[in-house]
């Protein structure tokens, strides 16, 4: 993932894309609730100061999810393959090394195998 920095009151911040982006809604919000222009470096000691906790926590929660219901396609996929449940242990083993190198063509296996079961 790659990171940007930022200089705030003579010190670097390493920020991810996804915290940029939550740093830039929250600019955008503050400057509506202050009436005037906030700059990227009061949005970025705002956010640190106020939700930057709270925000990390939600998008680790949120980031597990994804990552559980990608071994959960995964374990669906292999299960169908191989005529029987391959258990979740195996699934994530496999599905970890698997999403590394073909994440997107088992998505869309996946999401293939949906359609047909829906008809």
């Amino acid at each position: 993932m790659r990171q940007r920095f930022f200089r705030m009151k003579g010190q670097a911040n390493n920020l991810t894309a996804a915290e940029l982006k939550a740093i830039e809604e929250h600019k955008y919000y503050l400057s509506q609730q202050r009436g005037t222009e906030v700059s990227i470096e009061e949005a970025i000691e705002d956010f640190v100061q106020h939700f930057a906790e709270d925000w990390r926590q939600e998008k680790l929660r949120r980031d597990n999810l994804e990552q559980r219901d990608e071994i959960e396609k995964h374990k669906y996929l292999r299960s169908m393959a191989e005529g029987r449940d391959i258990g979740r242990s195996s699934a994530a083993g496999n599905g970890a090394k698997n999403m590394r190198t073909s994440g997107v063509r088992n998505v869309n296996r996946w999401n293939e195998t949906a359609s047909r079961k829906s008809l």
